[in-house]
């Protein structure tokens, strides 16, 4: 008796645990402006080239690419994509002025920057508003994504590391 109750917590464990430890991923700010409510995840890097060849040098410099995803009120869902670029990767820098994405559920599209700022660092920050259509694509993973500089013909093939980066976030924003 006393091993199947053990067996049983073990596997009650092995279940419930894993959702705990994303809960516990979760770093979600709260905004208020203009009278609006913006509950904001962290912005995370997800693409990260370094040296010639990406070979890990930072002397010659690095490529960078982070996003957040973000809601005003219920149901306004955003992205916020930034990039950044030292050395030689300065030269073919990308400004996220719009996204492709591709999904592991077979969706895909491409968003167009709103709005653009230059942070004092040198990072190039573009909001990108998300159709109602489009939000629950990013509860898979992503399989591909594009920046695209369609100003210098210039595009980063920036896809994430970890597929399911912003997938995290939404269900971090989505339980505030």
């Amino acid at each position: 008796m006393k091993t199947k109750t053990l067996k049983l917590l073990a596997i009650v464990f092995i279940i419930i645990m894993p959702n705990n430890l994303i809960l516990a991923q979760c770093n979600v700010e709260t905004e208020y402006y203009d009278g609006k409510t913006i509950i904001a995840a962290e912005m995370e890097q997800f693409y990260e080239s370094v040296g010639p060849n990406n070979n890990g040098d930072y002397s010659y410099g690095f490529a960078i690419a982070s996003g957040r995803l973000y809601r005003i009120n219920p149901n306004n869902y955003h992205i916020q994509i930034s990039t950044g670029f030292s050395g030689i990767y300065k030269r073919n820098e990308v400004i996220p002025r719009s996204v492709e994405f591709k999904f592991s559920n077979g969706a895909s599209f491409t968003l167009s920057a709103e709005k653009y700022n230059l942070i004092k660092n040198g990072l190039h920050v573009c909001d990108f508003n998300i159709e109602s259509k489009y939000v629950n694509n990013f509860k898979f993973g992503i399989s591909y994504l594009k920046i695209i500089d369609y100003r210098t013909n210039r595009s980063l093939n920036a896809t994430p590391t970890y597929s399911r980066i912003f997938s995290e976030q939404l269900s971090c924003i989505d339980k505030y």
